[in-house]
């Protein structure tokens, strides 16, 4: 569990990120409601290009089918994969 002020700078950094990734969500065609993982790859890519300099081998793969979990199986924790496994699919 985060102190209290950890758990703020975190909220900040979150918000930070989804203030990066909204105008490129906004451009990006959706599937009903929801943007397609092929969509989900190339916002996080950008974001982590522009933002980091970070270039994550599997997110601007063109024609990839892999999920969005197994990405990031591949530069992290089981803990993190589990996360986005369950919000992602």
């Amino acid at each position: 569990v985060l102190g209290e002020g950890r758990r703020v700078a975190a909220e900040g950094r979150v918000a930070q990120f989804e203030d990066a990734m909204r105008p490129i969500f906004r451009a990006l065609p959706l599937e009903g409601e929801r943007l397609p993982a092929s969509g989900a790859r190339y916002l996080l890519h950008r974001v982590f290009v522009e933002r980091h300099g970070w270039f994550v081998e599997g997110l601007a793969s063109p024609g990839n089918d892999s999920s969005l979990a197994s990405v990031f199986a591949a530069h992290s924790g089981d803990e993190v994969e589990d996360v986005f496994a369950r919000r992602f699919g």
